[in-house]
């Protein structure tokens, strides 16, 4: 880590641990500022910085403070709102279970520290129509979403209805499926995972993100926090299921650079190149490396010998039937007609879509071979391969 990486990760230490502990000598909290916002970790920075001595006089530490007053007032919203949302959902009968961010806040020496945009609950895909039905009566409208969640936003809040654990298209959804199976009755219709199986998610989702467009700061603080507040995981169990996913050796190789930045441990090569992949990222990862991890991905499916690049072109034109229900709505009732909605397809591409096909033609470039073959080095590295052919049964 240089000066600047190990800086951020000192100041999230300390407001985690309320250590006051020396920084980096070079470190300059107003150059730091840039990567503490691309991270969403402005919270946890400013309260580290304070705890260390950084004087508040420094114009980055007065932006800082602007936005750790509007991440509490924002997250009193949000908390809000998801406790409005559960208590309707008691009174109409219908089984609920927040996760990632809802419950991850709470681990947290203040629920403010961890940045929330938006709210995960999951229920049963068949009380949906209820669910909506109440998301319109308390006045929200409904955004974007995917083949597992179902999108609405009031204002700022925005609250994502799980009916699957994460996209069917995910190496790893057959392992979750809907979620319900391990799910585990706490009161009225509240769900829970263990703690075990909701590390499990937390790290698989840290696994999709990483892999598939890269991944923030936020979310391996998140994973690190899980483990403080539930120092007696059952280990033997989550390496066992872990195995089954083939994740393990990521899972080891990511656990050695959190204790590299949080609890003073070595660094090596690897534990580098995950720190650079973070830092590169930004919280959610870029397009260009979307680009090339989907080029990863479709070789990995079709064979090594293809041409990522090609592989890429026709999967935009191509999209599977669970992307092209949600742009073709008739396709619900007549999947049949899916190779004709293909030609529609490239036809809107051709002719309507030109800013569109710029973006399809950038992210056709990115996949080159050369690009994608040297993704897939640096996924092997830490740990991480496409393993389509060893996917479990669906669990439901």
């Amino acid at each position: 880590m240089n000066d600047l990486e190990k800086g951020i990760a000192t100041l999230i230490r300390s407001a985690i641990t309320a250590e006051v502990l020396p920084l980096p000598g070079t470190f300059d909290i107003e150059q730091a500022y840039e990567q503490i916002t691309r991270h969403q970790v402005r919270a946890l920075a400013y309260q580290g910085a304070v705890r260390c001595g950084i004087s508040k006089q420094l114009p980055a530490m007065q932006r800082l403070f602007r936005s750790y007053c509007d991440e509490i007032l924002f997250g009193e919203e949000q908390l809000q709102a998801v406790d409005q949302l559960c208590s309707t959902f008691e009174k109409a009968g219908i089984d609920y279970m927040p996760l990632k961010g809802c419950n991850l806040k709470k681990l947290y020496p203040r629920q403010e520290l961890r940045k929330m945009g938006d709210a995960d609950i999951l229920i049963r895909e068949e009380r949906y129509p209820e669910v909506e039905a109440i998301l319109r009566q308390q006045g929200y409208t409904q955004v974007e979403g995917a083949d597992h969640t179902l999108n609405w936003r009031k204002k700022n809040v925005l609250i994502e209805i799980h009916i699957r654990m994460m996209p069917t298209i995910v190496e790893h959804y057959p392992y979750f499926g809907t979620g319900w199976k391990r799910a585990v009755h706490q009161t009225g219709h509240l769900y829970a995972f263990h703690p075990e199986d909701e590390y499990i998610f937390v790290f698989v989702h840290f696994v999709k993100h990483y892999r598939y467009s890269g991944i923030g700061c936020r979310q391996l603080v998140d994973l690190w926090v899980y483990r403080r507040a539930y120092p007696d995981l059952d280990q033997a169990y989550i390496e066992a299921e872990l195995q089954k996913l083939n994740l393990l050796k990521f899972h080891e190789n990511l656990l050695r650079t959190a204790i590299a930045w949080f609890e003073d441990g070595e660094e090596d090569d690897v534990t580098r190149l995950i720190t650079e992949t973070i830092f590169a990222s930004g919280s959610w990862g870029s397009s260009q490396t979307a680009a090339v991890s989907q080029g990863a991905e479709l070789r990995a499916k079709n064979g090594a010998n293809k041409n990522p690049a090609l592989q890429t072109a026709l999967f935009y034109v191509f999209l599977p039937y669970e992307n092209m229900v949600k742009r073709y709505k008739k396709l619900e009732k007549f999947p049949f007609l899916l190779p004709f909605f293909w030609v529609i397809r490239g036809f809107e591409v051709l002719l309507t879509r030109r800013q569109n096909l710029g973006k399809a033609i950038k992210t056709i470039n990115n996949a080159s071979t050369e690009r994608v073959t040297a993704y897939e080095d640096a996924l092997r590295k830490v740990g991480l391969e496409y393993r389509f052919e060893d996917m479990m049964e669906e669990v439901e």
